[in-house]
């Protein structure tokens, strides 16, 4: 292994989470930092992050017409923050690495968002549960290992539509019976998952409320002492740090972004309800996927609100507390475009 330099380098550097919580556990001082002005902050010498960088760096290969890797990584994975000297970092961390050019390794298994819109168009039109176009396994297990959260908020809020005044009782707040569990976004039909958002204003928008209508509306949290790991599908380019993954999987996580991207647009994506049966078989096929590989749920963004939303495959897995609040819904906006 080569060192190079001698340069300090602070969290504000970076936008990886990994970077950013290495540098501030193993921080020699505080300091100025050189690269992105940070005044008194905790400071690491560039040359420790060289391993980690050097790995990432496994990912590329050196070509003449290629780009400059903090170019790459940029684009790639985001690790600098805006306000860094991204080109200086990587001199200061790769040494004489850093001046060559490089391109994105090529990978024969990683999957891409075209394979996810024929997985798509398969399942619904050819072969429900035995498709040919699912993705490899071991290559998905890898993808979801990068993707795991398990720190989850402090509380969760459900909703439900009100036929009179009088708010549900906090028991039926939950998942629906077996026998009425209609086809949501990640269960199938009679498989009981339960929703839950994590504001209030994405938990009654989810619920489709029009204008005037009442909604009881209750508030969940975690069993205590129970770990839970949910796949978070809100932004993959996000959630995935290159410094967690193996310098053998570099190139296959890398070139499944588009791919993890396509997954979290499935769960998301709104749907007439006539349609719902249909259009969810695919992010159906992917819950499942993951709860065979032993997760306790999925994490997605909402497409009716700027909230997230959470799927626990366990329906125990959260307890309601407190009292059922009612909400009247004072206005519902609705924007059309052309088509």
């Amino acid at each position: 292994m080569k060192l190079w330099g001698g340069d300090m380098c602070c969290p504000n550097c970076f936008d990886d989470d990994f970077l950013c919580g290495f540098i501030s556990v193993n921080a020699e001082r505080e300091a100025d930092c050189p690269y992105c002005g940070s005044r008194d902050v905790p400071v690491i010498s560039a040359v420790r992050l060289a391993p980690y960088f050097e790995q990432v760096l496994d990912g590329y290969a050196v070509k003449v017409d290629g780009r400059h890797i903090w170019e790459l990584w940029a684009q790639d994975w985001g690790i600098f923050s805006e306000r860094a000297k991204a080109q200086q970092i990587s001199e200061a961390v790769l040494g004489g690495l850093a001046a060559a050019t490089y391109v994105a390794r090529e990978s024969a298994l990683a999957p891409s968002s075209e394979i996810w819109g024929d997985l798509r168009k398969e399942l619904q039109e050819e072969n429900r549960f035995f498709p040919k176009n699912a993705p490899d396994k071991e290559l998905f297990r890898v993808l979801m290992e990068n993707l795991v959260c398990s720190e989850l908020p402090a509380e969760f809020y459900r909703a439900r539509l009100m036929k009179g005044v009088v708010p549900l009782p906090l028991d039926e707040m939950g998942a629906p019976p077996a026998e009425i569990a209609s086809d949501g976004r990640a269960n199938p039909i009679g498989i009981r998952y339960l929703y839950l958002a994590d504001d209030l204003d994405t938990a009654i928008a989810e619920v489709k409320p029009s204008k005037g209508a009442l909604v009881s509306l209750a508030t969940f949290r975690v069993i205590a002492g129970r770990p839970l790991e949910l796949i978070d599908l809100t932004d993959p380019w996000l959630t995935i740090s290159p410094f967690r993954v193996s310098s053998s999987s570099i190139a296959d996580v890398r070139a499944s972004m588009s791919f993890l991207k396509a997954l979290g647009e499935e769960l998301s994506v709104p749907t007439q309800p006539h349609r719902a049966t249909r259009d969810y078989l695919a992010s159906q096929y992917l819950c499942e996927l993951i709860k065979v590989s032993g997760y306790d749920g999925v994490i997605y963004k909402s497409s009716l609100a700027n909230g997230r939303n959470f799927a626990f495959f366990d329906v125990c897995a959260c307890e309601a507390y407190g009292s059922v609040a009612v909400h009247k819904v004072v206005e519902v906006e609705v924007t059309a475009q052309l088509i």
